[in-house]
């Protein structure tokens, strides 16, 4: 029969090893996971004018939500107490539309000066997923009624949008 000798016994590295490379998986999965969600809390869309400039025109940006105009960075809210899409004429629902931005000063004033600055401004509005069928109206208003250019993008009701000066 053989003697099996026990080999002397020899320290090894890789069994530390492992569990440092375990372990420094563990800490990059919980990094990455910890940024991951602060990226998506509050996240928002950052614009810049500059980024939108139609040659020399301006944009004057607004927010449209189901039964409002928000005019941004300023953030003044006009609310509309009729649903737009449920007015049979799209004169009648012209009309509204005028109606309300003449009963507000700050928005009577603001559409003045588009209208007056045609040829250097347009508008650029953000529509809401809950307001699209009611910026139709509106879309039609400012084409056929004022004549102002106009741009549109659809956003998601929870996407923030700061607008910088």
């Amino acid at each position: 029969m053989r003697n099996f000798r026990r080999s002397e016994s020899r320290f090894t590295l890789f069994t530390a090893f492992t569990i440092l490379v375990c372990v420094l998986g563990v800490f990059i999965f919980i990094l990455i996971s910890s940024i991951t969600i602060s990226i998506g809390v509050g996240k928002s869309e950052v614009l810049l004018p500059s980024r939108l400039n139609e040659g020399n025109k301006k944009p004057v940006y607004f927010e449209w939500k189901k039964d409002q105009l928000v005019s941004h960075p300023s953030h003044d809210t006009l609310n509309f107490q009729k649903n737009l899409s449920e007015i049979k004429t799209w004169n009648e629902s012209y009309d509204y539309i005028k109606q309300v931005i003449n009963a507000d000063k700050k928005y009577s004033y603001l559409f003045s000066k588009i209208m007056q600055r045609k040829d250097s401004l347009f508008l650029f509005v953000f529509i809401r997923q809950s307001g699209f069928r009611n910026f139709r109206e509106f879309l039609g208003f400012v084409q056929n009624k004022i004549k102002v250019d106009i741009g549109y993008e659809l956003y998601e009701e929870n996407t923030r949008i700061k607008v910088r000066k």
